[in-house]
């Protein structure tokens, strides 16, 4: 059964093993897919009513506490990255605490979806 020819030994396979395959399906083409469907459905105005003072003060507490931590965040980047990561975490909790300081959070779903679209 095979061949060798010294060193190797040869087993005799099915040509269709050797055959190009299909590749399998990309599940992040398919959740895309399926995302793109989701954005063509109507939005419904939510019935949850948020606390405008509550939700700022939450987000503001966390958008504060990213920016304290910055040079914390800045010594773990510069050991394992390349110390830019603080600018991004730093810049983006500046800006939306620029943002909710105009918007009203007590409609919390409409406002959270016009920061991502800006």
């Amino acid at each position: 059964m095979g061949r060798e020819d010294g060193q190797h030994r040869y087993v005799p396979c099915r040509r269709d093993f050797l055959a190009p395959q299909e590749w399998p399906l990309n599940k992040l083409t398919q959740q895309n897919a399926t995302e793109s469907a989701r954005t063509n459905l109507p939005r419904l105005p939510s019935k949850i009513i948020f606390n405008d003072t509550s939700i700022q003060e939450r987000i503001k507490a966390g958008c504060e506490s990213i920016i304290a931590a910055e040079p914390t965040i800045t010594e773990y980047d510069t050991i394992v990255g390349d110390g830019n990561c603080r600018h991004k975490l730093r810049d983006g909790a500046v800006n939306v605490l620029e943002f909710i300081s105009s918007q009203d959070l007590s409609h919390l779903p409409r406002v959270v979806s016009a920061l991502v679209d800006d």
